[in-house]
């Protein structure tokens, strides 16, 4: 589970929760985000990781083909879809078809995505960008070998801003509280069983910042207590959005699950609640712990993955209901 905290005056911070193992932290400004580090974290340990950064500098990047003679069966170049360009951490793309962004000073590798059709294409150099001096760089890219890669992608998603507090059910600020927001499809087409996926975030305090798809988009808080609660705004690409979530006196199932012997096409069963897959308060850990948060006080009934058994349970305002280690048997 991802977590954030926010440094002092004198440049401290603390990121509480973190699995043990090798971390990746990202750091970011008011002016951008920075390039990504990485510690080691040991159980019932305090790791350190002092950060300086090396400043920034305004990168222009102009995707182009390459000469490659991989291209001479395909459409003109006004076709391919320009997925992602990156220097370590992501630029945005602007209206004359280049893409800019501040990037931490340093040696990094210009990336480049995207897709023609049902072929996919990439693109890298190596550049060294200096504090304070702008970079424009020509990157070529070329088709993958793979004749065909399935599906076509979507349409590249645009982001927009959402800030705000979570709020308890009597209007104070909650504390730990996650938000979970709705990831853009990969694909044109999805099968029609395919649930929506989420990016959960777990912010220190109250107060949050998230960047959902461009549109229509509900975006939940939640609790380790189950309490949750949502807000749905509707946000153009670049537009900034502020609102507060007050969450609501619902609680949390718990438990653990053991991983199944043959598995189909996921190392863990799917975990529903009155056969009800589709729940953004749902996250399911490496060691096989899961937590559904947002649940109505009341009776409810658990099922897993192909599982004829039914668990049954009764949720508490504010209170997670734990239901132990569960095993299952998949039904012939």
């Amino acid at each position: 589970m991802p977590t954030q905290a926010v440094t002092d005056a004198n440049g401290r911070y603390i990121l509480d929760g973190v699995t043990p193992g090798t971390v990746r932290i990202h750091p970011f400004t008011a002016e951008a985000q920075a390039h990504p580090r990485e510690a080691e974290v040991q159980a019932e340990a305090w790791a350190t990781l002092d950060i300086q950064l090396a400043g920034f500098t305004p990168v222009t990047v102009k995707p182009r083909r390459s000469r490659s003679a991989r291209w001479r069966h395909f459409q003109p170049a006004a076709d391919d879809a320009i997925d992602a360009v990156s220097v370590g951490v992501p630029l945005r793309r602007q209206d004359d078809g280049t893409w800019t962004g501040l990037v931490e000073a340093g040696n990094h590798t210009v990336a480049v995505t995207g897709y023609h059709g049902w072929r996919d294409f990439h693109g890298g150099k190596e550049v060294a960008l200096k504090p304070g001096e702008p970079a424009v760089v020509q990157v070529p890219y070329d088709p993958s070998s793979f004749h065909v890669i399935g599906p076509p992608h979507a349409p590249t998603p645009r982001y927009f801003e959402f800030a705000g507090h979570v709020l308890l059910p009597d209007g104070t600020p909650a504390q730990g509280a996650r938000i979970a927001v709705a990831q853009p499809p990969t694909y044109w087409l999805r099968c029609g069983n395919t649930t929506p996926t989420y990016h959960h975030v777990r912010f220190e305090g109250s107060g949050f910042a998230v960047k959902p798809a461009a549109g229509h988009r509900t975006v939940h808080a939640w609790l380790d207590d189950g309490r949750s609660g949502s807000v749905t705004v509707e946000g153009k690409e670049g537009e900034r959005i502020v609102a507060d979530i007050r969450l609501e006196d619902t609680g949390a199932v718990v438990g653990s699950l053991d991983p199944p012997a043959e598995p189909y096409f996921a190392q863990w069963p799917s975990v529903r609640v009155w056969d009800d897959d589709d729940r953004p308060l749902k996250r399911i850990t490496g060691d096989g712990r899961f937590i559904i948060a947002g649940l109505p006080p009341g009776d409810h009934a658990l099922s897993l993955e192909q599982d004829p058994k039914r668990h049954a349970f009764v949720i508490h305002p504010g209170q997670r209901t734990d239901l132990g280690h569960l095993r299952y048997e998949v039904s012939q």
